[in-house]
């Protein structure tokens, strides 16, 4: 082989190599670019769930108060009931003390006509 067509051969292989390089360049800059958009709607997509976050804690802040104070509102009530069982009961206590004052009376005006 000839100096010539070791040149020609070399220059060959440099040509090839060269174009083989500007193809993975070019597919490396594609690539690249096809991550870069990838990761842009990646964080598009963390900053919607940020915020859709964000407004769950907020109605969940706003439902967990509502229900504080819904059952304080229970609370009140079942104070109340309370209240008015503990009154029904002393009514019920003195209506029994006077039903037995009636019995006692009726059994003594039977046994005294008897």
């Amino acid at each position: 082989m000839t100096i010539d067509e070791r040149l020609e051969r070399l220059t060959e292989r440099h040509q090839a190599l060269a174009e083989s390089v500007e193809l993975f360049v070019a597919s490396t800059r594609e690539n690249f670019q096809s991550t870069n958009a990838g990761l842009a709607r990646v964080g598009n997509m963390v900053e919607t769930l940020e915020s859709r976050l964000d407004e769950l804690a907020a109605s969940t802040e706003a439902n967990f108060q509502s229900t504080n104070a819904g059952l304080a509102r229970v609370g009140s009530m079942v104070e109340q009931l309370v209240v008015a069982v503990q009154q029904t009961n002393e009514s019920v206590s003195m209506l029994m003390t006077v039903v037995e004052s009636h019995q006692r009376r009726i059994s003594d005006l039977e046994d005294a006509r008897g």
